[in-house]
């Protein structure tokens, strides 16, 4: 399969619904996709503010892992953890 931005936003949304936080204080979402070179970075944040990285890491580096093994020729990718602006930043 030739990997475009849509359907790599679309395999990460897909996979990223499996690994949710437990918390369900907020939900991971996919906020942009990037290429350089044979790798596709894809950025994801949560949607809630004041949300650390160590809260969602794991759900990140287990989703990852979940598309190697599950899909046939999966997209070199990496997922990028992206923090939120807070309020008072914008």
């Amino acid at each position: 399969m030739a990997w475009t931005k849509r359907n790599v936003r679309s395999l990460v949304r897909k996979y990223l619904q499996r690994h949710q936080p437990q918390s369900r204080k907020f939900e991971l979402n996919v906020a942009g996709v990037n290429r350089a070179g044979d790798y596709w970075y894809v950025l994801v944040e949560p949607n809630a503010s004041k949300i650390r990285f160590a809260e969602y890491g794991e759900e990140l580096m287990d989703t990852e892992e979940d598309i190697r093994a599950h899909e046939k020729r999966p997209p070199n990718l990496l997922l990028v953890p992206v923090l939120p602006m807070d309020a008072d930043d914008r």
